[in-house]
């Protein structure tokens, strides 16, 4: 009797929807923060530019902060109601990964700060900046390191494939090397930029050997195993970010050493910044045409699969790396002031700008509609479950 009381007891009554929801809110979403704040960045840097562009610019860069607010209050507020879902996602080989996309998606926050925002509000605005990207690079290297070693850990990658997501982490540190040489360039201090620009350095070599070595696992994961299933596809996309971010970081890094590197007599020789500025072309030149082959591979891959692709969250992961590509495209030129690279680049915007507002259209009416939360859902409702040793499953006990 006890027994069955006990059994009766432990039954668990359904979660509302809305609780329901909320306890299965992935960190997925940050993608759409990272689409939207590189296409604001690169409204923001179109070459053959207006005012016009620049408010709208600034409007979706508003939009974008909203944006990353609600996802980081609904993120936290999936913690503090349901408190053991931190230890489920830690070992979830499927979306702690994407923890890496929080720290992509401020950095896209930090580096229009420092285009719009200090230029408009003065010295302290830099200060601030400042600080912002001193967040975003310890939230970099916290995912870089924290997210591998968690899975790792774990055990429950073993054997299994190699997925493009498993990149996100190793993308946070360049997104903050980003960020770095945007913001040394606007700080009224040399040396607080000279340092900024050395972190910077080192945290585009974590990131850029750590996206190498993932790469090549990637590539002999899809030569072995094909292409994933059609609601995955579109992320096949992802893996370009990092070599975009690398390309984009070293270049604008070399271009803000030219000017700090010699101000502050750096390792005591005044032609040290113009050489990292031509290393650093060099480097991103190589790396903006490793990016055009695997844009130009993941693309045939695309075309040539069969059947329709569902939209859900992971059309997002189309938006961030070409809004990379095409501003490494427009930075070459302004450092080779060639009208090439200035065309093609703005060739390349077009088609993000066009590809961001299709997916987030389609995202609002998936929100509206329930649907593409209802898919959500339903493809995280095992993420509070733990497996017992007779192959059944349990919920994990909600604190």
């Amino acid at each position: 009797m006890n027994g069955a009381n006990g059994t009766e007891a432990s039954t668990e009554e359904p979660l509302p929807r809305w609780k329901e929801e909320l306890r299965s809110f992935s960190p997925s979403w940050f993608v759409t923060t990272m689409g939207t704040g590189a296409s604001a960045t690169l409204l923001q840097r179109l070459p053959y530019n207006g005012a016009w562009l620049y408010w709208l610019s600034v409007i979706v860069f508003a939009f974008n902060v909203l944006l990353f607010s609600a996802v980081s209050l609904l993120f936290l507020a999936r913690f503090a109601m349901f408190p053991a879902q931190w230890r489920v996602l830690r070992t979830d080989c499927e979306r702690a990964w994407f923890l890496g996309a929080i720290g992509i998606g401020f950095a896209g926050i930090v580096n229009m700060f420092a285009l719009v925002c200090v230029p408009a509000w003065g010295s302290w605005a830099a200060t601030m900046a400042w600080v912002m990207w001193m967040v975003s690079a310890v939230i970099g290297m916290a995912a870089a390191i924290l997210v591998p070693s968690w899975i790792i850990s774990s055990g429950k990658q073993r054997g299994a494939a190699v997925k493009s997501v498993q990149v996100m982490p190793f993308g946070a540190p360049l997104a903050a090397a980003v960020s770095g040489a945007l913001v040394a360039s606007v700080l009224p201090n040399p040396r607080h930029a000279l340092w900024t620009i050395v972190t910077s350095y080192a945290l585009w070599g974590a990131g850029m050997l750590m996206t190498v070595m993932f790469l090549s696992s990637w590539y002999h994961s899809l030569l072995q195993r094909g292409l994933p299933p059609l609601p995955d596809l579109p992320t096949i996309i992802l893996p370009i970010a990092p070599i975009c971010l690398g390309s984009y970081s070293i270049l604008r890094l070399g271009s803000a050493a030219a000017t700090v590197f010699p101000e502050t007599d750096f390792l005591h020789h005044p032609a040290f910044g113009h050489v990292a500025n031509e290393v650093g072309i060099l480097v991103a030149l190589g790396l903006w045409g490793w990016s055009l082959l695997w844009i130009s591979t993941v693309t045939g891959c695309l075309l040539s699969a069969g059947g329709r692709i569902p939209f859900t969250i992971s059309w997002w992961e189309m938006t961030f790396p070409p809004a990379m590509m095409a501003l490494t495209t427009i930075e070459f030129g302004v450092e080779f002031s060639a009208q090439f690279f200035s065309v093609l680049g703005t060739i390349f915007a077009v088609a993000e700008i066009l590809v961001w507002l299709f997916v987030s259209l389609a995202t609002i009416r998936g929100v509206a509609n329930g649907r593409l939360l209802h898919h959500h859902t339903r493809g995280s409702a095992r993420e509070g479950e733990r497996s017992r040793p007779d192959g059944s499953r349990k919920r994990d006990e909600e604190a």
